[in-house]
This record gives C-alpha cells, sequence and structure tokens, in this order.
C-alpha cells in the first residue's frame, strides 16, 4: 500500500482489513518541512604552508565542514591535504531534523 500527502503534510488513514474484520482507523499526522537553503562563499586559493585557520562562508550559520584537511568540524589545515584541488562541504541541519548541503 502507498500512501501519499500535500505538499504541505496533511493526514492519512491507515484501516486494518483482514480474515478478522475492520479494525479501528488510525489517523496519521503527516508534516513535510522544507529543506534549507544553504550556501558557501568560495574559498580561493589556499597556500598549503598556512597553518590550521577556521572555515567560515556558509550559511546558514551552525553547519559542519567535511573534506581533506578538515578537523572538529570547522578547522582547516592545508598541509594535511597538500597541494591540489580539494571540495569542501558545508552541511547544515535544521532544527526539524532536515540537512542541505553545498560544496566549494
Amino acid at each position: 500500500m502507498n500512501a501519499f500527502a500535500a505538499t504541505n503534510g496533511g493526514q492519512v488513514t491507515v484501516v486494518e482489513n483482514n480474515s478478522c474484520g475492520i479494525g479501528p482507523a488510525l489517523v496519521i499526522n503527516v508534516t513535510i518541512n522544507p529543506l534549507p537553503i544553504v550556501t558557501q562563499s568560495p574559498f580561493g586559493v589556499i597556500c598549503d604552508t598556512l597553518t590550521s585557520f577556521l572555515l567560515t562562508g556558509g550559511l546558514p550559520s551552525g553547519g559542519i565542514y567535511y573534506g581533506t584537511g578538515v578537523y572538529n568540524d570547522s578547522l582547516y589545515n592545508p598541509s594535511i591535504s597538500g597541494a591540489g584541488t580539494y571540495p569542501i562541504t558545508y552541511v547544515f541541519t535544521d532544527t526539524n531534523s532536515c540537512s542541505s548541503q553545498a560544496v566549494a
């Protein structure tokens, strides 16, 4: 069985129906939350001789960074990644546990 809710949510009613008869209806309220809009400003060129620094530019604030050379959720050590091009991903999770990400 498949159940579908409108784009803003709604109610789904489930009724058991078997050889013993029809059971009571169970109504489930469904809420559909929009994904957060997440952006990340480009980092530009970073020399691998720099010391560790705090990654910034991700919006909304409060997210976590991932990638080669990233540690403690938002610190970056260029000497760990070395020369080359490496994506840094910024992930934000809102109060409804909905997550989105942006890559720079």
